[in-house]
């Protein structure tokens, strides 16, 4: 199982992504389970459609009102995560 940070902001540097992309083939090729739960990071939405590919199977353990997995920091303060079950994500498709 693999947790996976797929940072969208800009970092210092000329290539804010650096070897992020290398990494993350990594992931795809030796993990079984992988779990998205970027939450509503709007900004994120260029990079998650460029990475999302690769797991094609992902888990979450929810989603958010915008249909984006949900965030499990999100999920305590909104009283979810007593029982959190993992589902299946896709970009159209229900979790949680």
């Amino acid at each position: 199982m693999a947790l996976l940070q797929v940072a969208a902001r800009k970092a210092g540097g000329d290539d804010p992504i650096g070897n992020n992309d290398m990494y993350l083939e990594e992931v795809a090729q030796i993990c079984d389970d992988v779990i998205v739960a970027w939450g509503n990071f709007k900004e994120a939405e260029e990079r998650i459609n460029q990475v999302l590919p690769l797991f094609p199977n992902a888990l979450c353990f929810g989603l958010n009102q915008n249909r984006t997995p949900a965030h499990p920091l999100a999920m305590m303060y909104q009283g979810k995560t007593n029982s959190p079950k993992l589902s299946e994500y896709r970009a159209l498709a229900n979790c949680g």
